[in-house]
């Protein structure tokens, strides 16, 4: 749902958090917090 009209954007991201999640402590969280505020700016007009 995140940046549907950016493909490698969306791609980036997701490899991002993906390695984030993989070797860093805390980050689920930090995941967590970010999609929220991605939300939040998407209600937004």
């Amino acid at each position: 749902m995140l940046f549907p009209d950016e493909p490698v954007r969306r791609a980036e991201e997701r490899a991002r958090w993906c390695h984030k999640l993989k070797h860093k402590q805390g980050t689920a969280f930090r995941l967590w917090r970010w999609l929220r505020e991605q939300m939040v700016r998407e209600e937004d007009p």
